[in-house]
């Protein structure tokens, strides 16, 4: 029986050792966009902030911190993204329909970094990959310097993330005057990381 246990836990940690998370850049006519890469022995799936994301928040905590730090270095990137601003989930109705129709890569890695760190609750706290100021009801796209504002303000909230980890963290854009488009989340803090909810499962 221990040498059955032994061999359980040796398969685990084997099996945990195997499975390598990584951010790939994926380029196309002169476009680009990032994805999630996890890769399990010889096979290997991308991940998109989008209702198949669920297996990415499901990583350990270490991993979507390390995630979230390799999605920061691609914050200089400007390529524009080769899919349009749209909806990133068919659960969610919005009241406004963007103007904006392109996004870049600045802001792929800011919607992938709120999938990472707020699980299924980024559905409705980021449900565009556009940004939007709210006190001149203005969207904010690429080559902005509201942007990089909003890229400094990521940075400075991953810094308690690196350290504490997802204990009693908030949204990165608390308290100020950006927010994404159409959000519809209240400020609030997490304890701990949330359970991915399965009423954002991909549909059948």
């Amino acid at each position: 029986m221990r040498l059955i246990i032994v061999i359980i836990m040796s398969f685990k940690s084997f099996a945990c050792f195997s499975q390598v998370a990584f951010i790939e850049r994926i380029a196309k006519d002169n476009k680009a966009h990032l994805a999630v890469v996890i890769k399990n022995g010889e096979s290997s799936k991308r991940y998109f902030a989008s209702c198949s994301f669920k297996d990415v928040a499901l990583l350990p905590d270490t991993i979507k911190i390390r995630l979230i730090s390799e999605l920061l270095e691609y914050m200089n990137d400007t390529a524009i993204c080769f899919v349009p601003v749209t909806l990133l989930s068919n659960h969610y109705t919005g009241k406004k329909t963007p103007h904006t129709r392109e996004y870049n890569l600045q802001i792929d890695g800011l919607i992938l970094i709120n999938y990472i760190a707020f699980s299924s609750n980024a559905f409705i706290y980021s449900p565009y990959p556009l940004l939007y100021d709210k006190e001149v009801n203005k969207e904010i796209c690429c080559y902005s310097s509201e942007l990089m504002t909003v890229i400094s303000l990521y940075k400075d909230w991953f810094k308690k993330i690196r350290e504490d980890g997802f204990v009693d963290y908030c949204y990165p854009l608390w308290g100020n005057k950006y927010e994404w488009f159409e959000s519809k989340t209240k400020q609030q803090k997490f304890n701990e990381y949330p359970v991915w909810k399965t009423y954002y499962d991909c549909r059948e």
